[in-house]
């Protein structure tokens, strides 16, 4: 499921959907402990991004799912005033997806991709819309050498 969205009720104030391509990407069927051990460490060689699991998906799979999905967002932008009707938005998924969505919008390369960290469990990345329609990240996220993210990668250059 794509996210625990059951728990908020409905009502005027905002609303809420499900899309199941904002699900995490897929590590493949009869997943074995011994098996899974091993594609992990072949994934950490090869790369994130690239590396696909047997019966699986590759992080590009991922990638190519989110800019399918942002492109459906931004046709509901339209539909309804510009992204006007509501002021915030939500989304939750998982780890190697919402790198995939930043990566999308910032246009992040597959190695800067590859040198950010999955966020924690429940940890939140955060955009912010300015006055122009552009959106600027004001997380934090962690890299896997300890580095600040350059400001390059929070900022849409289109």
């Amino acid at each position: 499921q794509a996210g625990n969205i059951f728990c908020w009720p409905r009502n005027d104030q905002y609303k809420v959907r499900e899309d199941a391509r904002l699900r995490e990407q897929e590590f493949g069927n009869y997943q074995k402990g011994d098996h899974m051990t091993k594609s992990f460490a072949e994934r950490r060689s090869f790369g994130p991004f690239w590396y696909r699991f047997d019966h699986g998906e590759s992080g590009g799979d991922v990638f190519d799912r989110i800019s399918d999905w942002w492109s459906s967002m931004l046709r509901e932008f339209a539909r309804h005033g510009g992204g006007h009707e509501f002021p915030n938005y939500v989304v939750v998924t998982h780890g190697l997806t919402m790198r995939c969505l930043f990566m999308y919008y910032f246009k992040w390369s597959v190695e800067e991709f590859n040198k950010i960290l999955n966020p924690d469990n429940c940890e939140a990345w955060e955009l912010n819309r300015t006055p122009e329609f552009q959106y600027v990240m004001t997380s934090h996220p962690k890299f896997v050498d300890g580095m600040t993210m350059p400001s390059h990668m929070r900022t849409c250059h289109q």
